[in-house]
């Protein structure tokens, strides 16, 4: 083989190694975030009605239970935008 193409093998090989090494530290990174992010709950009162509003200015919906996600509150039939808490 010539010198060009040793020369390009070993930045290819160079590339592939820190692209790879980049990579796994990210992921690493993240997990550790991730176990970070837990935290313990303090109970700070009791719940005494639930209502979602599924169309917004509309009449609330009384319901039972919600399910919290990342875009709102469902009770699996309805979906609510945000949630708010009334003392």
């Amino acid at each position: 083989t010539s010198i060009n193409e040793r020369f390009t093998l070993l930045i290819l090989s160079t590339a592939t190694a820190i692209t790879l090494t980049t990579f796994i530290w990210l992921t690493l990174k993240n997990i550790n975030q991730k176990k970070k992010r837990i935290r313990e709950y303090i109970r700070a009162g009791t719940v005494n009605e639930l209502y979602l509003y599924p169309i917004k200015s509309c009449k609330a919906n009384k319901v039972e239970w919600i399910d919290c996600k990342k875009r709102g509150a469902s009770n699996g039939e309805e979906f609510d935008r945000h949630f708010l808490v009334f003392k």
